[in-house]
């Protein structure tokens, strides 16, 4: 069987443009469920890539498959998959509710974006992530922590990424440390 891998990430990726243009359009309710379809696909994509089938829907449970195979899926990534996974059916049912549409329930204010910005880690960005996220658990709204560093921003704002650039225009700084703070 020829792997399908590209066409499972191409497809993620497609899957995370429609979860963004649905918040750009106010439609929060498919944003949150066009983001979990997102990171399954790019799982599944992973499965493909190393060989492997992969059936379902869940991110939990096809991140957890991929544990012994691929690094970087630890306990941190398990926990952000099951917010996900949350969102499958009240997102798209009136009956995952108590009453109303989810159209009703799904708002800009679910969580918090936070961009935080290192001069620099060892980390790799997908471990970092997490890792700072940890810091929020108790902030009483979900965080999402998008952890760059000085460099990785400088590079993913030159090279036009429309992501970074609404969190920048449309960001309010919390904290902000001077150059000689750093030290």
């Amino acid at each position: 069987m020829a792997s399908r891998a590209l066409d499972w990430w191409r497809q993620a990726e497609a899957d995370l443009a429609h979860a963004r243009s649905a918040v750009e359009s106010e439609h929060f309710e498919w944003a949150c469920f066009a983001a979990p379809q997102a990171a399954a696909k790019a799982a599944k994509a992973a499965h493909q890539a190393l060989g492997q089938d992969a059936w379902g829907h869940s991110v939990t449970e096809l991140l957890d498959a991929l544990q012994a195979s691929a690094a970087g899926v630890d306990a941190a990534l398990l926990d952000r998959a099951r917010s996900l996974d949350k969102h499958y059916v009240t997102t798209r049912y009136p009956n995952g509710l108590p009453s109303g549409a989810p159209a009703d329930f799904y708002t800009r204010a679910e969580d918090a974006d936070l961009l935080l910005v290192v001069s620099k880690s060892d980390d790799e960005f997908h471990s970092r992530s997490p890792r700072y996220a940890a810091y929020f658990t108790g902030a009483g709204v979900g965080c999402d922590v998008f952890a760059y560093t000085e460099a990785e921003l400088a590079a993913s704002t030159a090279s036009g990424d429309a992501f970074l650039e609404r969190i920048l225009a449309e960001s309010i700084p919390l904290a902000e440390r001077t150059a000689s703070e750093r030290r």
